[in-house]
């Protein structure tokens, strides 16, 4: 009889140091999560990545698109062209690293995307965190087109 009454206070002690375990855990996790989200806010808080789409010329299926990147901190790694047609939108993307207070032109094919005639272009930039993720900014400097071909 002895012998079972022993058995349960070492099944109790089990029982409880495994629920600690777990309790303590989940608060670790929870805890940890929270810090790497307040890290992620703290570097998108951090990057301001300006950039002024100077001037877009269609030609046929070609976009000559100046674009400008104005001062501001951030490790700009590609560019998301933003083209519409009035019901639809594609995006062509174009790797580079555009300086502050840099212009470049790029060259926009499109028959890259499935527009009809694009109407309409805008810019966004993309860049990269600390921990290697890729973020898309907010879009900016729309020009609308017009055709003279």
């Amino acid at each position: 009889m002895e012998s079972k009454r022993g058995f349960s206070v070492i099944l109790a002690v089990v029982i409880l140091f495994v629920f600690a375990f777990l309790v303590f855990g989940s608060i670790f996790v929870m805890n940890n999560d929270f810090a790497n989200g307040e890290e992620k806010q703290t570097q998108l808080g951090s990057v301001n990545i300006n950039l002024d789409l100077e001037n877009a010329i269609l030609d046929g299926n070609t976009i000559n698109a100046v674009v400008k990147r104005n001062e501001g901190s951030g490790d700009l790694i590609a560019i998301n062209f933003i083209l519409e047609d009035g019901t639809s939108v594609g995006i062509i993307k174009k790797e580079t690293t555009l300086a502050e207070n840099q212009t470049e032109v790029f060259v926009l094919d499109l028959n890259e995307i499935s527009l009809e005639n694009a109407i309409a272009i805008s810019v966004a930039p993309i860049y990269k965190l600390d921990d290697g993720e890729e973020v898309t900014g907010s879009s900016s400097s729309r020009i609308s087109f017009v055709d003279f071909n």
